[in-house]
């Protein structure tokens, strides 16, 4: 964002040709991983739901092989979409390519011109794909949760168990929202093309990758506790251990609960 910055304001590049592709690759790495990842948590959650042995997963299976799949595919494709291409050269046309070489020589312009076969694939895979992923991963997450939520309120389930799977829909709640805010800001930049547009619609596609952390942050409280087990090393679960400890006791009983009851019960 600050390289982008001092361009608009000033109206020059000043950092030469290498650090003119090495912020192409970088902008498209993060953020296509930030898409990617967010399809991501929709698949996992959809998938909590949907498979009984899913349920048992919690904070200390975070090494778990779907999330290190998950994780590692979502850089790997960033990179294989960002830094090859740009690096190579192969993302745009040999006038443009000129024009950022020169930028060793003069301080011209560092514009992020490609042509139309990176184009359609970096669209296709940075967005088009994960937003249809989403909409049907958030449509499929949300009848699942809520065919599961009918069959608990016609089963004997106790107060704890029923209070948890409320903590559940929030997060799914807290995900649609997300996932809205998400759309919002990227659809109208994949459909943009004047140039001062383009500049208003790359800030707005900076914007939801700032504002992600703190809508998790700050609309669902297990986020919240995984942002502060992150940020200071999990200290606050520490100094609240008694807490901590009943939370994860309960979400374990709960776990197993569910386990019995989906594995009496396989079709939902």
């Amino acid at each position: 964002m600050t390289p982008n910055a001092i361009q608009l304001l000033s109206g020059k590049w000043f950092f030469k040709s290498f650090l003119c592709k090495f912020w192409f690759a970088s902008d498209v790495l993060f953020s296509t991983a930030s898409i990617l990842h967010l399809c991501c948590i929709s698949i996992d959650r959809y998938l909590s739901v949907s498979d009984r042995y899913a349920f048992s997963y919690n904070a200390e299976d975070a090494g778990s092989w779907r999330v290190r799949l998950m994780i590692g595919g979502c850089w790997v494709t960033s990179a294989l979409l960002s830094f090859i291409p740009i690096f190579t050269g192969i993302y745009t046309t040999q006038e443009q390519l000129n024009i950022i070489h020169s930028l060793d020589y003069t301080n011209g312009h560092c514009a992020f011109k490609v042509n139309l076969w990176y184009r359609f694939l970096s669209s296709f895979i940075s967005f088009w794909m994960p937003c249809v992923a989403l909409v049907i991963f958030y449509k499929l997450l949300i009848k699942k949760a809520y065919t599961v939520e009918k069959r608990f309120q016609r089963e004997d389930s106790t107060i704890e168990s029923l209070k948890i799977w409320k903590s559940e829909f929030r997060l799914i709640r807290t995900l649609g929202f997300v996932i809205s805010v998400f759309v919002l800001c990227w659809f109208f930049f994949f459909l943009r093309y004047t140039l001062l547009l383009e500049d208003v619609l790359f800030w707005i596609g900076y914007f939801n990758s700032m504002v992600n952390p703190f809508l998790y942050n700050y609309t669902n409280q297990e986020f919240r506790r995984a942002f502060k087990s992150l940020w200071f090393g999990g200290r606050n679960f520490r100094s609240g251990s008694s807490a901590s400890y009943q939370s994860r006791k309960t979400t374990i009983d709960y776990s197993n609960q569910i386990q019995r009851f989906l594995s009496s019960n396989t079709q939902i």
